[in-house]
């Protein structure tokens, strides 16, 4: 009947609707955060640079100030302005090495803006002449998604300035030191057999880092398309 032809249009019309919304708020509201791989204290490698931004698909941002952290973190923020990127979604922030600690710093100087953190290789415990607490005494505050990766390779000879019992290191940071870590973290995956530099230069470690990037993006999509 006309009355039946009339309810059964205007529900159409609703669901349209309704789809429509949803793919703009998953287009818009919803984009997945940028990706930022933060370098170490020393040089940045070729096949570092080129990792972050063919394999990940991640902006690479070179430390030009080590000390303090907080300073180290405001000049990542510059430098991501500098380079035009876009951070109103939010950023995901991948640390290797000491660039570990200045994305768990950028964190805490920057509540809502970092999404999760990656650190590979990262003293988070510190060494034996400078605890953890010394440097990042806020760290424990935050509740940002942190996933760990650590590595060691059993003929590296323990360092004197390592701190911990244990004899697993990577040559730089002891294995101790990278998951002695006092707020929470949603993963530690140890990859046995690699150096301090081999870490990023492994395969293996780019499909675990790919994956946790991954999934972060993906339910932050999900979140905001069905909030």
């Amino acid at each position: 009947s006309f009355f039946l032809c009339v309810v059964s249009g205007f529900l159409l019309w609703e669901t349209v609707a309704v789809a429509r919304d949803i793919v703009a708020r998953i287009t818009t509201k919803a984009a997945a955060p940028q990706t930022v791989l933060i370098g170490g204290s020393m040089d940045a490698p070729p096949d570092l640079v080129v990792k972050a931004e063919k394999t990940l698909g991640a902006t690479f941002v070179e430390l030009r100030k080590l000390w303090p952290l907080s300073r180290a973190a405001k000049d990542v923020v510059r430098q991501l302005k500098e380079k035009g990127i876009d951070t109103s979604n939010g950023i995901v922030l991948v640390g290797y090495s000491w660039g570990g600690l200045v994305a768990r710093q950028l964190d805490v100087d920057n509540p809502g803006l970092v999404k999760s953190v990656i650190t590979i290789g990262s003293a988070s415990g510190g060494y034996r002449f400078m605890p953890a607490g010394y440097f990042m005494p806020k760290d424990s505050e935050s509740r940002t998604p942190l996933y760990v990766i650590g590595g060691y390779d059993s003929r590296i000879p323990k360092k004197w300035f390592m701190n911990g019992t244990s004899e697993e290191n990577d040559g730089i940071v002891s294995l101790e030191s990278v998951f002695t870590i006092g707020r929470p973290t949603m993963a530690k995956v140890t990859f046995s057999g690699f150096d301090h530099f081999g870490l990023m230069k492994s395969r293996e470690v780019t499909e675990q880092i790919s994956e946790w990037i991954m999934r972060e993006s993906s339910e932050k999509v999900l979140f905001a398309a069905t909030e």
